[in-house]
């Protein structure tokens, strides 16, 4: 019967489930906030119609735990948004001063230049010229709503991919300092000059 296509415990509920799953991690993480709210609602729907799941029915018979639900929801994804935003921020800040550090290293600065210095005001265009500037909430209210609304999408995909390419990219950074000091060293002893390329 396909009133029960999708019934509770049967194979096509738990491939529902899995394939909205598959598509909200898609459609978040490529930034398609409208995309992931379709995909939402469809997959509501075909639990009310062809899988017997009264979604409609909750909502008008217990008003008052439908609200506290969405009440609390929205409370974790507010929380989870502020959260995001400052990892946003912090790995902002992290590419500008790895992005700065090289670049004083190829112009001879120090990084970073003092205040009021040309150094200075030469660093603050070359960051404008590179888009390498502070992040604007309003610029990022999409995010913030598309991070608050689908949190626990946005929370998974974090901890598991941000998490690791964040690790990787530490140890990247531990192993190219040890290997560099290496090279310099042989380049030293080969009578060169270790800086000269830099």
């Amino acid at each position: 019967m396909l009133g029960e296509l999708f019934a509770i415990g049967t194979f096509w509920f738990w491939a529902l489930i899995v394939s909205e799953i598959i598509l909200l991690f898609i459609f978040t993480e490529n930034e398609n906030g409208f995309a992931a709210t379709v995909s939402l609602a469809v997959f509501a729907a075909a639990l009310q119609w062809l899988g017997g799941v009264d979604i409609i029915g909750f909502v008008i018979n217990e008003p008052i735990k439908f609200l506290v639900i969405c009440v609390c929801y929205f409370m974790a994804g507010t929380l989870w948004a502020t959260v995001k935003w400052w990892i946003h921020v912090k790995d902002r800040i992290d590419d500008i001063k790895e992005y700065g550090e090289e670049w004083a290293k190829r112009n001879g600065h120090s990084y970073p230049p003092a205040a009021g210095t040309a150094q200075a005001e030469a660093w603050k265009e070359e960051r404008q010229r590179k888009g390498l500037i502070k992040p604007l909430i309003r610029q990022h209210k999409a995010d913030f709503m598309r991070w608050m609304t689908f949190w626990w999408i946005s929370m998974i995909w974090s901890l598991f991919a941000d998490f690791v390419k964040r690790i990787c990219k530490e140890i990247y950074r531990k192993i190219a300092k040890f290997l560099q000091t290496m090279a310099d060293n042989m380049w030293r002893k080969a009578g060169l000059d270790p800086d000269e390329d830099d």
